[in-house]
């Protein structure tokens, strides 16, 4: 078995029979390192694999999604709920009240 170092190389054209025979090493270099591996078979380009780009949470969009929600929220007239809160034996948050 012949085994290909494909952890330096950033674009890299590979031959199909190659790729089936150290799938795994190409594989984990595309993981790892970035790679984009360009698959050629009979001397034509017919695939390329590269990393997916996962997406970053984004803490900022957050907080304003956040902040326009409670802005939103607290238009509302929430002394029914709290009328009928208080009428209900169950409570749920028993430190909720007021």
């Amino acid at each position: 078995m012949m085994y290909v170092d494909v952890h330096y190389i950033m674009n890299q054209t590979v031959s199909i029979t190659n790729l089936r025979n150290n799938i795994f090493s190409i594989f984990s270099s595309v993981e790892i390192n970035k790679n984009e591996i360009v698959i050629v078979k009979d001397g034509k380009e017919i695939a390329l694999i590269k990393p997916l780009n996962k997406k970053e949470f984004d803490w900022n969009q957050y907080k304003r999604n956040v902040d326009k929600a409670v802005s939103h929220l607290s238009k509302f007239d929430w002394s029914d709920v709290l009328k009928v809160r208080k009428k209900t034996k169950a409570r749920r948050y028993k430190k909720w009240s007021m």
